[in-house]
């Protein structure tokens, strides 16, 4: 009778013990590559402290088009961007209370993204098409999704100025980027 007691005791006491809300981390660092609707990017993104990241990037971004630049035909280019992108991760823990998937940084976020241009060269089907050298400053709201076990899905809009020695101008920022954590 003794036994059978202490054991469904022992049982309980454990359950009880180990049902503790586990606390859950941004990951320390993240490497990545993302292709996204116009670019490729090479990512790391490293953690901060409490809720906040900084991911910096090597990317070929690019744009398409079609008017006087290519005599009206449709064109396409990419260029060289340096980005660098401290994020704050803003329901990381409500996620992780309702047992949803947070690995890789699965949360939503708000940014402040930083971009230079240094226009070092240019692909293009047209030979006359230059990027413009500046910086773009954007600040987004975006969401990161991991899918499987190492794809992710973001998703990030937002609008800010573009500064060259030419001129400022409103842009808009727009993140559609499936990629692989490494």
């Amino acid at each position: 009778m003794k036994k059978p007691f202490f054991t469904i005791l022992l049982a309980a006491l454990s359950t009880i013990t180990f049902a503790q809300e586990k606390e859950a981390s941004l990951k320390k660092e993240i490497v990545s590559i993302d292709i996204g609707f116009l670019g490729t990017w090479i990512n790391y993104e490293r953690h901060l402290s409490g809720q906040f990241t900084l991911k910096s990037e090597l990317g070929l971004e690019g744009a398409f088009g079609q008017g006087f630049i290519s005599d009206g035909n449709t064109y396409f280019a990419f260029t060289p961007t340096i980005r660098l992108e401290p994020r704050y991760y803003y329901n990381f823990n409500r996620r992780n209370k309702l047992e949803k998937k947070i690995s890789y940084n699965a949360a939503n976020y708000f940014a402040l993204t930083t971009t230079y241009i240094p226009n070092l060269f240019t692909i293009s089907n047209v030979s006359n098409i230059e990027f413009q050298r500046g910086v773009l400053l954007i600040p987004k709201w975006g969401m990161q999704r991991t899918i499987g076990q190492r794809m992710n899905f973001q998703f990030a809009l937002g609008a800010g100025p573009f500064l060259s020695n030419l001129k400022t101008e409103i842009v808009f920022g727009l993140d559609l980027r499936f990629g692989y954590n490494f």
